[in-house]
């Protein structure tokens, strides 16, 4: 049991609130200025604690009691509070019907089955690993706090029959480009995972799924179906390129993977951005792909279909005097970060197109007819921006420098 100093503590989501503080003080007039706060809360095992990532391993008690009530009151004359504290006591140090076995590291050797019985066939573990070439089974729920290695220093499988949850204290080791954590049921991501990148061959092919999870359900938090609350780990992989340029990403459907941004330059002539027109690692005529950065140096490209969630772009270049991006009527491009429309470049939304971005910088010509979504603004530094009057402009700001013309039509 903890002895909190203070009912004005962070408690996490998963705490259970028993009691809170009074309006008055024991006189029954005096404000304590706390009313509300809570004075009682429980974690019970396998919830998170108030960090919302560290797994509590067993039951966690926290109790307040207030410094005048503790000097003032009697046992004896006011039990109540005193009640309350015995009986808190007393439920920390009883074990409880539900209690799951906390483990050390589980190591699984490839073809072999680790069963657990008991207790819901749920248990705690602080790591799981297997070892050599195959698949290591688990057939339990699992809860892992610490750390998760399919297939140490060889490419290997760990296969939990039934639930996962990777805690946000744990670190996944990827150390084969094959290794996986195949989930029958429910997979459960803690924000703040760590995924350590320690393969030590040659950097894996940018712009392709690379699988981490296959899973029945998932648990985590997504943005555009991106894991953003995961941790990636590349100090010991030099050679990948930049970590920005990594991602972990649901595929919406059973898997999770890890995914290197591709560099993609067009190479066609007035084709769709998603027609197989780019060059990606010196092959021309390559399939579009997501995520990526985009960048368009001669000729058109249309976008005439939606690209967005995990169809958007990480980035858009629109680099050279012939250079032409055009949004269509039916288009509705996503771009995660920034759009540069530069060297006498053309960006176009045509009414009843959209193009989502962070931010649009131009020093090019840019015609805006449908919907510009920017939440960190429009700078034009250069060249032309023609805004048309039946266009919808989400942008906080339009900052105009240098040279540049910013009209307006219709």
């Amino acid at each position: 049991m903890q002895y909190v100093n203070t009912p004005d503590v962070a408690l996490g989501d998963d705490a259970l609130v028993i009691a809170t503080a009074a309006e008055f003080e024991v006189d029954g007039v005096t404000p304590t200025g706390v009313a509300g706060k809570p004075t009682l809360f429980v974690y019970e095992q396998g919830s998170r604690l108030a960090d919302n990532t560290e797994i509590a391993l067993a039951k966690q008690i926290n109790y307040f009691f207030d410094e005048m009530a503790h000097n003032i009151l009697d046992p004896v004359t006011d039990p109540k509070p005193w009640d309350l504290y015995f009986a808190t006591l007393n439920y920390a140090m009883t074990p409880s019907a539900t209690d799951l076995p906390v483990f050390g590291t589980a190591t699984v050797e490839a073809g072999a089955t680790l069963t657990l019985s008991g207790a819901g066939n749920t248990a705690i573990f602080q790591a799981l690993e297997t070892t050599g070439v195959g698949t290591g089974t688990i057939d339990a729920n699992i809860i892992v706090t610490d750390a998760v290695n399919p297939g140490v220093g060889v490419e290997g499988t760990l296969n939990i029959v039934n639930d996962l949850n990777v805690a946000g204290t744990a670190t996944y080791t990827w150390d084969t480009p094959t290794d996986l954590v195949d989930v029958d049921g429910a997979l459960t991501v803690g924000d703040g995972m760590t995924l350590a990148l320690a393969e030590a061959g040659a950097a894996p092919e940018t712009g392709v799924a690379l699988p981490l999870f296959s899973y029945g359900s998932l648990n985590a938090t997504l943005d555009s179906a991106i894991l953003t609350e995961v941790n990636i780990d590349a100090s010991a992989v030099p050679g990948w390129g930049s970590v920005d340029d990594m991602f972990v990403v649901d595929d919406g459907v059973d898997e999770v993977y890890l995914y290197i941004a591709p560099t993609l330059l067009w190479n066609g002539t007035s084709e769709n951005w998603g027609d197989a027109k780019w060059t990606k690692t010196g092959v021309p005529d390559s399939p579009w792909a997501s995520l990526g950065h985009m960048s368009v140096q001669a000729n058109t490209v249309n976008v005439a279909a939606a690209y967005t969630g995990n169809n958007s772009a990480l980035s858009l270049t629109v680099d050279g005097a012939t250079a032409n991006v055009n949004v269509t009527a039916a288009g509705n491009l996503n771009v995660i970060r920034d759009v540069d429309v530069t060297n006498g470049g053309t960006l176009g939304v045509a009414l009843g197109g959209t193009l989502s971005a962070n931010k649009v910088n131009s020093s090019g010509t840019t015609n805006v007819s449908g919907t510009l979504n920017a939440p960190s603004g429009l700078d034009v530094s250069g060249g032309t921006t023609t805004i048309d009057g039946g266009s919808t402009l989400n942008v906080p700001a339009v900052n105009v420098s240098g040279g540049a013309v910013l009209a307006t039509s219709g």
